[in-house]
């Protein structure tokens, strides 16, 4: 007696087939389904579709994981028949189905939705068949983006399982390439954050210096190499929020706002535009005439004009990195020293790497309110109960605020010396405790590492 459709009938295994189309290809692990299936039979049908009008032979649309797990233990299964799908609309059954399971991953939901889509559905579609929410499609289709092998290589090195937050996350990043580079480059969660983070401000910060070299050209502005800010030659323009003579990239900047502050000010003297780029400033402002009496600079004048500047800037920079040092400082995140803590070794190897900053830098602790009779003689051994007393949270930040109170003393840790060649043991010590906060999330530009590392242009090339 063959088979009747839309009533259920037992099958025989060997008339059955699953679908070539099933979008989930892994089936997991089916040992407890057996041995439920061994107990009590399959409880619930199985969903086919002829594969020809005998009706002889048959593809499974919904019942995947049930025929795999039966095998060997039934050889008919409960099945009800349907018929005249579409290809597409077999796929939609398959993928509704699979997708309302709670034990896929996201990547899987995101990889079911995206052939929906390539099957014709819109966002909304998808939606109103599937139960969730059109937000959440438009997430798991970005995830669809990312490659799968490169979501399994990240997990599995890291031991990282990577949320639904930090797929989000991620979405900041458009450009696919870039956004695939940060995933592979991070390790946890908050490393994931300050890696996009980062990424996003220097991407803010080029597309505000293009634009703000672009929108001085247009207004007849000129670079020039000179230090603006220190040099009597030049009026500089005080703009920004801060009114201040620096104006920084990585700020909201209302272009359409600077440009009338601009030509407001330019209308007022017929002198040149000019601007100087730094890292990540930009100062803006305008040359004062020459006069016949000024005479012109000597080769030698011009040489000492250029390692002033070179200071100056090396100045400005180191200034800019103690300020990064000092936010991570105070945002360094409790679950990730936690992290920290409970791996002893790696709490004190932190101890001891910021105790040999200190004695680098000879960072005195006879005004910061710590053991004074133990610590003013910089005495390693002595410091260790002082750690082992104090083991935690606190004790680090208090002595990355010692450090960063020696590192930010301008006259004494300066990144050069009076002929601009790299200050190593200023360098070592900024190194060493750039490495520590790089622990807790900080990140530099190149620009800086390459300050900290001595190998900046700034700097004049030291001679044998």
């Amino acid at each position: 007696m063959s088979p009747k459709k839309n009533s259920i009938c037992y099958i025989s295994r060997n008339q059955l087939e699953p679908h070539p189309d099933n979008p989930r290809k892994d089936l997991g692990d089916l040992e407890e389904l057996r041995e439920s299936i061994r107990q009590n039979g399959i409880m619930q049908n199985l969903t086919v579709i002829p594969t020809d009008d005998t009706f002889d032979h048959f593809r499974i649309l919904i019942g995947h994981r049930r025929f795999a797990a039966s095998e060997g233990i039934l050889n008919e299964l409960p099945c009800v028949i349907v018929e005249d799908l579409t290809d597409r609309e077999q796929v939609g059954i398959m993928l509704c189905e699979n997708l309302q399971r709670n034990d896929l991953t996201y990547y899987e939901q995101a990889q079911g939705f995206q052939m929906m889509m390539d099957l014709g559905d819109t966002v909304d579609q998808i939606s109103e068949k599937t139960g969730f929410s059109s937000t959440t499609v438009r997430h798991r289709l970005e995830i669809a983006k990312l490659s799968k092998k490169l979501i399994d290589e990240v997990e599995k090195e890291t031991s990282w399982q990577i949320g639904i937050n930090d797929y989000i996350e991620l979405e900041k990043v458009k450009d696919l390439k870039d956004r695939a580079e940060i995933l592979e480059a991070s390790s946890s969660s908050d490393d994931l954050k300050h890696n996009v983070d980062r990424y996003l401000r220097d991407r803010k910060e080029d597309a505000n210096k293009a634009k703000l070299v672009e929108l001085l050209t247009e207004l007849g502005g000129k670079e020039t190499h000179d230090d603006m800010s220190y040099s009597e030659k030049y009026v500089c323009f005080e703009l920004g929020e801060k009114k201040s003579k620096w104006l920084y990239f990585y700020d909201d900047i209302d272009f359409e706002k600077l440009r009338a502050n601009i030509e407001e000010r330019m209308s007022k003297t017929k002198n040149p535009l000019y601007y100087q780029l730094s890292y990540s400033t930009i100062i803006i402002g305008y040359k004062k005439k020459e006069t016949n009496k000024e005479k012109k600079k000597t080769k030698a004048e011009l040489e000492a004009e250029r390692k002033k500047n070179n200071e100056q800037s090396l100045k400005e920079a180191r200034k800019q990195i103690c300020g990064e040092f000092a936010k991570t400082i105070l945002n360094i995140d409790p679950d990730r020293f936690r992290a920290l803590e409970r791996e002893k070794t790696g709490y004190m190897q932190m101890v001891e790497k910021l105790w040999s900053i200190c004695e680098k830098a000879e960072v005195s602790f006879y005004y910061y309110g710590l053991n004074v009779d133990a610590m003013d003689t910089l005495d390693k051994e002595a410091m260790k109960p002082l750690c082992d007393n104090y083991s935690d949270f606190h004790l680090i930040q208090k002595m990355m605020t010692m450090i960063l109170a020696k590192l930010s003393n301008k006259h004494s840790m300066k990144f050069c010396d009076y002929r601009n060649y790299p200050s190593t043991k200023v360098l070592e010590a900024f190194e060493m405790f750039y490495d520590c906060l790089f622990f807790f999330g900080l990140r530099l530009s190149d620009t800086f590492e390459k300050i900290l590392e001595g190998e900046s242009e700034l700097y004049e090339e030291v001679s044998e």
